[in-house]
């Protein structure tokens, strides 16, 4: 296990899963579909990584990019990306919204932040859903 998961085992898990299944079934999906993914609680708390290589929405960002480009890497018409962080606490939005900055202006890759509960961004999440395959992470 990585060292900037010790004590946080169970984040660890959650994350191992997330690359994995998100990896997979991305990969499949892109080949077809427009994807929309959305973290209803994105964090972060308590990444040790100053590069948040510890929070699901790096992660998430990371795995997304990767399919993307493998699947135009292999000669397949580009699919367009969208993905919804949502974070509640105000402190984690910023650093949320600070870090998702350097994700803007990838062609066809959006990122979208949101300062408030997961519930309350419900109605904008569906408008930004629609005719996109989508995926959530709750």
């Amino acid at each position: 296990m990585d060292e900037i998961y010790i004590g946080r085992e169970q984040t660890a898990a959650k994350h191992l899963i997330l690359k994995g299944y998100l990896g997979a079934f991305s990969a499949k999906l892109i080949k077809f579909y427009n994807l929309a993914y959305v973290d209803a609680f994105s964090g972060p708390w308590k990444s040790t990584s100053e590069a948040h290589e510890d929070t699901s929405f790096k992660i998430a960002l990371d795995t997304l990019l990767a399919a993307k480009k493998t699947s135009e890497d292999a000669g397949r018409k580009p699919k367009n990306v969208r993905c919804f962080f949502s974070e509640k606490k105000p402190s984690s939005h910023a650093e949320l919204a600070l870090f998702l900055e350097r994700y803007k202006g990838i062609n066809q890759f959006e990122v979208r932040d949101f300062k408030g509960s997961f519930e309350e961004a419900i109605p904008e999440i569906q408008n930004f859903i629609k005719g996109h395959f989508p995926l959530f992470f709750l």
